[in-house]
């Protein structure tokens, strides 16, 4: 079963442009591969320009001359509606900053977390009803990846890997 969530950046005028990605939302996927490969705000801007995804990759685009579709799959790069299916209306769409993380939005479309990329702060993320924490991400070598532990705080979400 798929765990959706959205992503986006929040733009200067506080608006959010905002993406659909369909599998792996959670925390200890699509989180830590937007903490950790999508860490500055071009790069963000990068993924979001390519429109609704169905998985999140460490990888927006495949290597120059491979081929990579949504029936031939390159391992570890993003696969998208649009680019990877040819599917028309899958572009970002913009909503105001207050609505995309007020509580139930996009709840509709069942989706479960939201990610919000702010340039001065790095990665936010809620989930249906929670609150808006800062997704801190923090290597420790000493925990095993199947044991992964998340503690939070109002303000501060930190999952260790």
């Amino acid at each position: 079963m798929s765990t959706r969530s959205y992503i986006g950046v929040l733009n200067n005028d506080s608006t959010v442009d905002y993406i659909y990605c369909h599998w792996d939302g959670y925390i200890e996927h699509n989180g830590v591969l937007l903490v950790e490969h999508y860490n500055d705000e071009q790069t963000v801007r990068d993924l979001i320009s390519l429109g609704n995804l169905s998985s999140l990759g460490p990888k927006i685009s495949a290597p120059e001359g491979a081929e990579h579709t949504f029936d031939s799959r390159i391992q570890d790069v993003c696969l998208f509606y649009g680019r990877d299916r040819g599917d028309l209306n899958e572009n970002a769409k913009t909503t105001t900053v207050d609505e995309y993380l007020s509580k139930g939005f996009g709840q509709d479309g069942w989706i479960e977390f939201r990610y919000l990329y702010d340039p001065s702060m790095g990665w936010k993320v809620t989930d249906y009803f929670g609150p808006v924490s800062l997704l801190v991400i923090e290597d420790d070598d000493n925990i095993e990846e199947e044991n992964n532990e998340i503690s939070s705080n109002p303000e501060q979400l930190t999952l260790q890997i």
